[in-house]
């Protein structure tokens, strides 16, 4: 910000200047109203931008004097600074974002050797997020797939999204469990084992009202008993 508030004057009509100025402002302003971090990229890249516009301005200004030196030592050094907190942040942002992982390959691997008839439903991770597109992905069976309203655009996955909701958004007993996968065509459920735990009960009495198929302790499969 400070580096474009100083080349303001100066280079009023640069298009690296305009295009920096475009990208920290939109970016910075929806950043501020959303929250959304996906909005980091364009404003971090109007920053840099700017810094890279008013260093060469800098260097212009300082060039014929004896701190000539001055910009480029800083923009040797300040990349160096940035270097560990900048990693630190990347590592947070990688576990945070990562879906893709050993246990989800495994259980995409029990659903195909499974070779489910009816529909496999897959509950949204802790983040809401629909993990269960992966396992589109990964397998062919049919999938329903749990997720947060906003990352969904058509109907047709809003309608599946909400049909994940009847299975692990209210406590059914086995009857209920059995005769709502008898009617949505449900063969097969799918979730972070951790994240809920209502799977525990189904597996209680006599009569099991499911079967666990893949358990890592990660991820759990469980297919419904008729």
């Amino acid at each position: 910000i400070t580096a474009l508030a100083l080349t303001a004057a100066a280079r009023r009509r640069n298009p690296t200047w305009q295009v920096a100025v475009a990208l920290t402002v939109s970016g910075g302003v929806l950043l501020a109203i959303t929250g959304e971090v996906r909005l980091l990229p364009p404003f971090l890249a109007g920053v840099g931008l700017g810094l890279g516009v008013g260093w060469s301005w800098l260097r212009d200004r300082l060039a014929a004097t004896q701190f000539a030196p001055l910009p480029v030592l800083g923009a040797f050094l300040l990349p160096l600074a940035l270097w560990l907190p900048a990693d630190t942040a990347a590592s947070d942002y990688f576990a945070y974002y990562r879906v893709l992982d050993e246990p989800m390959l495994g259980a995409a691997a029990a659903i195909t050797a499974a070779r489910p008839d009816g529909l496999v439903v897959v509950r949204q991770d802790w983040r809401n997020w629909p993990i269960g597109w992966w396992f589109e992905g990964l397998t062919t069976a049919p999938v329903a797939v749990g997720s947060d309203p906003r990352w969904l655009g058509f109907p047709e996955e809003r309608a599946r999204a909400d049909l994940v909701n009847h299975f692990f958004g209210q406590r059914l007993d086995h009857d209920q469990l059995r005769a709502l996968a008898a009617e949505t065509g449900v063969e097969l459920l799918a979730l972070r084992k951790w994240e809920w735990i209502g799977w525990q009960r189904w597996l209680e009495g006599p009569a099991p009202a499911v079967e666990i198929v893949y358990d890592d302790n990660e991820l759990l499969v469980l297919e419904i008993n008729p």
